[in-house]
């Protein structure tokens, strides 16, 4: 048996594994990943990445290349609640309502004043093999497909584990430093014993992938298309979603759903028959890629960290689908840890780094995962908003709905009821800004939140604002050579000290901080002698002034912050160090909000 050494292997090579690599790579830190599969993954399953994504990759640099591929944002502009498409009855082939999503219409102008990038619609099918390109071109990265764990243990100077290569037999040794298990949780959640909290069984869905032309029945700017029939029991029928350029896609999946238990006994041939069904178009010309079967469930693993193990994405956190939420969570799981572990490695930071890994997410997936679910069930109230019974007499919905689309007061009063009764419940699942770049960190490893803060409870209202733990707020600044640039891109690997002036005391402080400590820190000034801003948010959004201070962190999120110069500036910048690198992780408990600099001022 070969032996090798690495500092990181990374167990699985979906979503989460990829994205963790490659960030890893950024910070210099090799890895090995391993994929039991032959390949990436063979269903389109998830699809939507939003904004707080497209900025980790854009982050990666790899969003130029990504948006070739990926559904351009004028093709995901809004949700619709549609009868069929095709059919001879007055309701039939009508869209009974639509609303604004994905920052999309009416939303365009607020989602892109606060972020450098839009929502993007690219399915795992093919966002998986395009950073599987990426990787292909990072020599600190060697992905191993067919390629699984067969035993783990751990000794007091690493993590050993024992691949073997599936088709050829061979095994291998492998020392690391630490393992991340981004398996789904097939082997480690055995291994480790951790176990999955909450709610399984909730329901179980059949997936079509086809080729078929729809463009004649599409709205371009619509992503999803959900079905409503006379004979809907609450929820929609079916939803279509394009893999693909809009109405012109070539490829499409049509999920269905089924009452727990169901949905593993249907066979290919009536999974088929329900499509043709529901579209009304017993003559469509389509061919058929595969039909897949799953459960929906809202679990979360008790421990995110065993050891020298640290599990991410679906081998911790698995939600319902609604709200779009499960692959963007992960991939801020990636983001989150991937920067802790090359800091620790590096010798930057202790061990006990890692554990704000759960301390900081936990609370932000716990809000996704209930979120997801609860926007799961929101869709039972879509049939009887436009009036239907749900599985009531099928004459009486019919009726419901051909006077639903009556040309007459009447009619008129139902669709703007319906709009209005359907927009206050979508726009959760639709229209979530807040959720998305909103969330908060805290922790030993953050300075003192502002203890007022609540998000917005429905969910789209976000507010940027400069405060520990917060992702800090995008706005376009001029460089010094004149081009435009993110605060956003400010940050790459490093910590990263803003100050409002170029005669900021702060920039000699963290001169000495970083001979002192050897952790590098990037002095950026914005404002005088620097980076101009010059729509007056700086100051509104940041609020540290000419005197004041902010270190973020590389994950983008803001660590501390001083209005004030009037402190001793190098001892507050290696407390802030200290704090943020080396925390007191012991005796933590939830909801703890930071820890508090105020000694450190004078």
């Amino acid at each position: 048996m070969t032996e090798e050494r690495v500092s990181v292997l990374i167990v699985g090579g979906g979503m989460s594994g990829l994205t963790t690599a490659l960030q890893l790579a950024k910070h210099d830190i090799r890895s090995i990943v391993i994929e039991k599969h032959p390949s990436t993954a063979h269903l389109p399953k998830a699809h939507t990445i939003n904004q707080r994504s497209m900025e980790i990759f854009r982050q990666l640099g790899i969003t130029e290349d990504f948006l070739k591929k990926a559904t351009p944002p004028e093709h995901i502009q809004k949700a619709a609640w549609r009868t069929s498409f095709g059919g001879e009855a007055p309701y039939e082939g009508k869209v009974v309502v639509s609303v604004d999503a994905f920052g999309g219409g009416k939303l365009t102008e607020q989602y892109a004043a606060v972020s450098p990038e839009r929502y993007a619609s690219y399915h795992q099918v093919i966002l998986e093999p395009f950073l599987v390109d990426q990787l292909a071109e990072e020599p600190r990265v060697d992905l191993r497909f067919n390629t699984q764990i067969i035993d783990f243990h751990e000794e007091t100077d690493g993590a050993i584990a024992t691949i073997e290569d599936r088709v050829t037999g061979d095994r291998t040794r492998i020392r690391a430093d630490y393992v991340v298990g981004a398996d789904g949780g097939r082997y480690f959640q055995k291994k480790l014993g951790y176990e999955m909290e909450g709610v399984t069984g909730l329901g179980d869905n059949v997936t079509l992938w086809f080729k078929a032309d729809l463009s004649e029945y599409m709205d371009d700017d619509t992503l999803l298309n959900w079905f409503v029939t006379p004979d809907s029991f609450g929820m929609a029928a079916g939803v279509l979603v394009p893999v693909g350029v809009g109405k012109h896609s070539e490829e499409w999946v049509l999920h269905f759903g089924y009452p727990a238990g169901q949905g593993q006994h249907v066979t290919d041939e009536e999974a088929i028959a329900r499509m043709l069904d529901l579209f009304n178009l017993p003559d469509l010309e389509f061919e058929l890629i595969k039909v897949s079967r799953w459960s929906s469930e809202q679990v979360m693993a008790d421990q995110f960290r065993i050891g020298r193990v640290i599990c991410t994405g679906d081998a911790i956190h698995r939600h319902t689908p609604t709200l779009g939420i499960g692959m963007n969570s992960a991939i801020g799981d990636s983001h989150n840890l991937a920067w802790k572990l090359a800091y620790v490695l590096k010798g930057y930071a202790s061990d006990s780094l890692l554990d704000t890994f759960d301390i900081e997410r936990r609370p932000i997936l716990e809000r996704n995962s209930e979120l997801a679910l609860q926007t799961y069930y929101l869709h039972v109230a879509v049939v009887p908003q436009i009036g239907m019974i749900p599985g009531g007499p099928e004459e009486y919905n019919k009726k419901i709905l051909t006077r639903y689309f009556e040309d007459s007061p009447l009619g008129e009063d139902r669709r703007r009821r319906t709009h209005q009764l359907v927009e206050s419940n979508q726009c959760l699942e639709h229209q979530a800004l807040d959720l998305e770049l909103g969330y908060r960190y805290g922790g030993p490893a953050l300075a003192q939140q502002d203890t007022d803060y609540q998000p917005d409870p429905m969910l789209n209202d976000y507010k940027p604002v400069a405060t520990p733990g917060a992702r800090m707020p995008h706005l376009w600044l001029t460089a010094p050579d004149g081009s435009k640039i993110s605060t956003l891109d400010l940050i790459e690997t490093d910590f990263v000290l803003l100050v409002g002036s170029i005669h900021s005391q702060w920039i000699g402080a963290a001169n000495k901080v970083i001979e002192e400590l050897g952790v590098p820190i990037q002095t950026i000034v914005v404002g005088e002698g620097g980076y101009r801003e010059e729509s007056g948010r700086w100051n509104q959004d940041y609020q540290i002034g000419l005197d004041g201070a902010m270190l973020v962190r590389p994950d983008q999120h803001i660590t501390w912050q001083t209005k004030s110069a009037h402190i001793d500036q190098v001892d507050t910048l290696r407390n802030v160090l200290s704090m943020a690198l080396r925390p007191d992780t012991e005796n933590i408990q939830a909801g703890y909000s930071g820890r508090s600099l105020v000694a450190s001022e004078k």
